[in-house]
């Protein structure tokens, strides 16, 4: 098969795929139907991972309590928005997509509350979807479990896919995963037990080999400033939840305390392998990274979302991602925006920055019309 590349017309946004019949209909509906993410005037690489812009909607989640598959004690949470399915209801007819935020992120995030409001506000155009977003352990309910959260935890996700089909067996599952969401959402996507079939996947802020990524982000200025900031995140996740943690096994309370004063994700992951359980460095970096479960693996129709302009990339999203090695399996498609930085697709006039209602929106809109097309 014939390599393709599709650039549309503004050069803002830039399409790669293996030919073939599905593939050019998506990078067809993609820049007809959704088009280049326009930044407005006022965009900076860096203010999307700062600044939460746009509106903040109040949205009312329904929710199920997950319990840890070993200890039985609530761990995490899957929130269902607009609803969860009715018990009563035809689950051929269902839509589901499972949505994977990224570090510290959940469902008080902006980002993952407009992706939820687009896909519940779209009942009268064509297939109507419902969202269940996978929450972190420790960050949207009080975690009673003693293992937390850590950035590449896919043992939640399969469990949560596998309940949700079961209950929903004829449902079409789609997945959407950002940033650390998404290399989580691969590595379930590729793991080798997964029974449950995917109709379809979203990456949004991809990363595939987490050591190389973490060395490069570290070796620059603002680099080091985006290392410190997740890193708070890490710590802020494991202080909210302390007294849980503590219940494990005592050998590991020097790691935690540790953790609690790393600068930099470098220092935090020194200890870090050895508070989640982990028997080596060498098995919680490939955890964090997606060159183990290889791109090459993945069975479903799979679209990358990837701003050239994210700072966690200095500047090396194609060194680092491989565009000619992942269209390699024609099942992905690989679209690369000019600008979008990290979580950064905010849109409008600055007098509206913090009011306006088309912030965040892109990725949303991409995946609807992605996942149209494989309906169809």
């Amino acid at each position: 098969m014939e390599s393709i590349i599709d650039i549309s017309d503004t050069g803002l946004t830039r399409i790669e795929y293996t030919d073939n019949s599905l593939n050019r209909k998506v990078s067809k509906s993609l820049l007809q139907n959704v088009g280049d993410y326009f930044a407005p005037w006022w965009y900076f690489s860096h203010f999307g991972g700062l600044i939460g812009f746009g509106d903040d909607p109040e949205l009312v989640y329904e929710q199920d309590i997950m319990l840890d598959v070993e200890e039985q004690l609530q761990a995490f949470s899957i929130e269902w928005y607009p609803r969860k399915p009715y018990d009563s209801e035809n689950s051929n007819n269902l839509n589901i997509i499972l949505l994977f935020p990224g570090v510290g992120a959940g469902i008080k995030n902006k980002f993952c509350k407009k992706f939820c409001q687009y896909f519940g506000n779209r009942e009268s155009e064509g297939y109507h979807y419902l969202v269940a977003v996978i929450t972190a352990r420790g960050v949207d309910i009080e975690l009673h479990a003693s293992k937390c959260w850590y950035p590449g935890i896919k043992e939640d996700g399969l469990q949560a896919l596998q309940n949700i089909h079961d209950r929903y067996p004829l449902a079409n599952l789609f997945l959407v995963g950002y940033s650390a969401g998404a290399n989580m959402m691969q590595r379930i996507i590729s793991d080798k037990d997964r029974k449950v079939p995917i109709k379809g996947a979203v990456s949004v802020l991809m990363n595939i080999d987490y050591i190389e990524t973490r060395t490069d982000l570290e070796n620059t200025l603002w680099g080091r400033f985006y290392s410190f900031l997740i890193c708070t995140l890490y710590k802020i996740t494991l202080t909210n939840n302390l007294k849980t943690i503590k219940k494990i096994d005592p050998k590991f309370i020097t790691n935690l305390e540790n953790c609690k004063n790393a600068r930099y994700i470098s220092d935090f992951d020194v200890y870090g392998w050895q508070l989640f359980g982990f028997p080596d460095q060498k098995s919680y970096y490939e955890a964090l990274s997606t060159i183990s479960t290889s791109q090459e693996a993945i069975p479903c129709p799979f679209l990358v979302i990837q701003p050239l302009d994210d700072p966690l990339h200095c500047g090396k999203v194609r060194e680092h991602l491989n565009p000619e090695k992942l269209i390699k399996n024609s099942n992905i498609i690989y679209c690369e925006t000019k600008y979008g930085n990290h979580f950064g697709f905010y849109q409008g006039s600055l007098l509206g920055a913090f009011s306006n209602k088309k912030c965040y929106l892109y990725p949303a809109i991409m995946s609807k019309y992605f996942f149209n097309e494989i309906l169809n």
